[in-house]
């Protein structure tokens, strides 16, 4: 069973992915799972994919939060995982490969330090107010976006990355 601060980080990254995709984010609620629903059937290869991944975006921060596996948060009897093979199946090729080549992509997405640190600011303002509406979910993110990432913050799926500078000859 999951906890409340990983659903609150699962419901944070969605926003936060229909934030940075520029879709209007209506309210974000505890008590309410994401309006993800509501997405019409994609028209293009294009919007198909950004559809998964919106689907998907709860999914992975909620893993990303409680350090949990692929295979325990991208489960069938989960709805936006259903709704995500749907939209997969009407793509060519195999609509497994589009969710893992979705999931890679926000694993990627959400490990990024600042963007880790305003899915954590959003999930913190989601616990302590239960719900807020699309200005104040706005002003969380825009917020810690532009403060960077808080000194000494570590997610444990966090790459570390070495740059070696070559000499020059």
């Amino acid at each position: 069973m999951k906890s409340e601060r990983e659903t609150a980080h699962g419901r944070s990254a969605h926003a936060l992915l229909s934030y940075l995709n520029g879709r209007r984010v209506k309210e974000l609620s505890m008590s309410a799972p994401p309006s993800h629903f509501g997405v019409s059937q994609p028209r293009t290869k294009e919007d198909a994919e950004a559809a998964i991944r919106l689907l998907l975006a709860p999914c992975v921060g909620e893993m990303l939060y409680s350090g949990g596996t692929p295979e325990s948060h991208l489960t069938l009897d989960r709805p936006e995982i259903q709704k995500a093979l749907e939209i997969g199946g009407k793509l060519s090729g195999d609509k497994v490969d589009h969710l893992e080549r979705a999931f890679g992509e926000l694993h990627d997405t959400f490990t990024s330090p600042r963007l880790w640190a305003s899915t954590c600011a959003l999930a913190t303002a989601l616990l302590r107010h239960r719900s807020m509406g699309g200005e104040r979910v706005a002003q969380v993110i825009k917020g810690s976006l532009m403060s960077g990432t808080p000194k000494g913050q570590v997610h444990p799926g966090m790459r570390r990355i070495t740059v070696v500078d070559k000499p020059r000859r």
